[in-house]
């Protein structure tokens, strides 16, 4: 766990290769922690190489299917929805948010990111009912209460 550690510093140091090189050596002597295929999916995401992240994404999320880890299969999901939000593939992006969110529907974080997005797609209807999704699931987080009442602001609704 050390060298784990070792190379989460160096991914937040945003060196990138020398992250992945302990990343896929802990990977080859630990083939049964498949948690660390996200991190090196995140390497590859930060280096812009999507389609190499979404391999390890789609490879969590098949060995979370596996284990029947609800949990991890929509951490996957939202992984994949973050590349496609680099890729400004936003119709993707949500998809891969809303069924994550139907996996895990007690994560205000994943809640409050598909809000972001269909915000962001002038879908505002869709947006508020995320929003107050993350605010039923996490009452005192404030952000959600922020972006509620923009997204009111732009449909018009003063009240």
């Amino acid at each position: 766990l050390e060298e784990l550690e070792k190379g989460n510093a160096l991914f937040n140091e945003r060196k990138f290769d020398e992250a992945l090189v302990i990343y896929q050596d802990f990977a080859a002597k630990n083939p049964n922690i498949y948690q660390i295929y996200f991190n090196i999916g995140d390497v590859f995401r930060e280096q812009g190489e999507f389609d190499k992240a979404n391999e390890q994404y789609l490879l969590v999320q098949a060995k979370a299917k596996e284990k029947a880890d609800i949990i991890l299969q929509a951490k996957a999901l939202a992984s994949l929805g973050e590349v496609c939000l680099r890729q400004e593939k936003l119709k993707e992006a949500g998809d891969y948010f809303t069924q994550s969110i139907a996996l895990n529907p007690k994560d205000e974080i994943l809640a409050y990111n598909v809000a972001e997005i269909f915000f962001g797609r002038n879908q505002t209807d869709k947006a508020i009912e995320y929003y107050q999704l993350a605010i039923e699931i996490k009452p005192e987080w404030s952000e959600p209460y922020l972006k509620i009442g923009y997204a009111y602001l732009n449909k018009g609704v003063m009240a």
